[in-house]
């Protein structure tokens, strides 16, 4: 992270943000121009929202270029510490830039006396990631309004994700309450093939992102924002 220059009569000159860092530019019309688009804290850095029963959690990325940024994703590696679901339509090898999963279920109660009154319950999660620039004029306004504008998609994306999951456990539960014993309930749930269904819902939405793929939806396409 670079650091503004002070001003003085032996040495009048003016930090501007480059992807090697800080350039020395002259003072005057050029000077002021490159001020102006140094962040020295507004607009703030986004805060996504909270979702109800979800956590929102993040990991850490840096730079003070977007090329820099580009380069802490693919360093974070999301998917070598965490679950990804592979999706046949996506070749391997690709970078993770948020995810979207569910904690470990637990019982609404700790004694099963009928299949219809016992419900696992789970909470699900956003992993996001977090830029914290300090505001000194390390980087630019335009940088900020980029990664604003990647992180809401990000988070419109997840979010979507956390619907699927919701949805599709409400049901699972619902099965599972027509069991005809308690035994047959826990088996129901430890069938390995229960979360199928999820897990080509979820699937089927990077389908229909692509199909019509918008910001505004949760899809990044090619080269937006030079992301």
């Amino acid at each position: 992270m670079g650091c503004l220059s002070a001003c003085s009569t032996s040495g009048p000159w003016a930090a501007s943000s480059s992807r090697d860092g800080l350039t020395l530019v002259p003072p005057g019309g050029a000077a002021q121009a490159v001020l102006r688009e140094m962040w020295f804290g507004s607009p703030a850095i986004w805060t996504p929202p909270p979702i109800s029963n979800t956590d929102i959690q993040f990991f850490d990325v840096s730079g003070s270029t977007q090329a820099e940024l580009i380069a802490s994703f693919k360093k974070a590696a999301l998917c070598d510490t965490h679950k990804c679901l592979p999706d046949p339509a996506v070749p391997t090898g690709g970078t993770a830039w948020a995810l979207e999963g569910m904690e470990s279920g637990t019982w609404s109660t700790p004694y099963c006396y009928s299949p219809k009154t016992t419900t696992l319950l789970f909470r699900t999660y956003i992993l996001l990631p977090l830029w914290s620039p300090v505001p000194v004029g390390g980087v630019t306004i335009t940088l900020v309004e980029k990664w604003n504008a990647l992180e809401q998609v990000l988070y419109t994306h997840e979010a979507g994700h956390v619907a699927i999951t919701v949805e599709d456990l409400a049901a699972l539960n619902d099965q599972a309450h027509l069991s005809p014993s308690c035994t047959a309930l826990f088996a129901f749930w430890s069938n390995p093939a229960v979360f199928d269904k999820l897990n080509a819902d979820q699937n089927a939405y990077h389908a229909r992102l692509r199909a019509d793929c918008r910001p505004a939806v949760g899809c990044i396409p090619p080269g937006w924002l030079g992301w």
